[in-house]
């Protein structure tokens, strides 16, 4: 006889089971109704996204064939056409909010240097664009694990050219505190936090995060136009202190 422990086990076990098959479906099928339409490729916008994050060491590239303009929902491509990056040709996945897109993840270490994305229209046409990855990084030791507030914080960035903004991040435990969230500009390859912006945090654990964002145009696109929209982000932990 089943004791009730391991009757709620395995009530418990095809629950979670019912719930992994329910998504694998859900995704099956959303990709499936994508099929049913595929939209011509002189209305796709091409929305290409490369994103990275130094703590998980991995960069993630999605692009989107949006219907219709930057907004459109994303479409899969005709079976005759293709997209690929540095010669890898990417599969679709899709999701019932945004719809199609087509994504690979790659380490952050070794992606540096000029990457390729090649888009095939059901034409034959061929469209191709080229970047370079912004990964930035500080200088090895420049945040000390203590900060003085009397003495501010200088922190010189690496991989970064002069006048390049960044988005700088810091908050603190405090529930009211508002902390610092602001774009700068970074002069002789160094970002100033001095005394004043310190003062509106408080003492303790601070969390800072430097974000950089950068988007244009694609070189070649059909009528509906693209971007190609690059961010990368570094955070770190410091104890602030008089």
């Amino acid at each position: 006889m089943i004791s009730g422990r391991c009757f709620l086990f395995f009530l418990l076990t095809f629950f979670l089971m019912g719930i992994a098959v329910a998504s694998l479906i859900s995704c099956n099928a959303a990709v499936q109704q994508e099929e049913q339409f595929k939209a011509p490729a002189d209305m796709l916008y091409m929305d290409y996204q490369v994103t990275g994050e130094e703590e998980r060491g991995e960069v993630t590239v999605r692009l989107v064939f949006r219907y219709g303009g930057p907004e459109g929902r994303g479409m899969l491509l005709d079976t005759s056409a293709s997209v690929s990056f540095d010669g890898q040709r990417l599969k679709a996945d899709s999701s019932k909010m945004g719809g199609a897109y087509y994504e690979a993840r790659y380490l952050a270490q070794g992606f540096e240097g000029l990457h390729e994305i090649e888009y095939k229209d059901g034409l034959g046409k061929v469209y191709v664009d080229t970047f370079s990855f912004p990964f930035f990084s500080l200088i090895s030791g420049g945040l000390p694990a203590m900060v003085s507030r009397a003495k501010g914080l200088e922190l010189e960035i690496n991989g970064l050219k002069e006048k390049d903004e960044l988005h700088a991040m810091l908050t603190d435990t405090s529930f009211y505190g508002r902390g610092i969230d602001r774009l700068d500009t970074l002069k002789e390859g160094k970002i100033v936090f001095t005394q004043q912006d310190l003062a509106r945090l408080k003492n303790g654990p601070v969390h800072l995060e430097f974000y950089l964002e950068k988007e244009r145009g694609l070189n070649q696109t059909g009528r509906q136009g693209g971007r190609l929209y690059l961010s990368y982000n570094l955070s770190r932990e410091f104890i602030l202190e008089e």
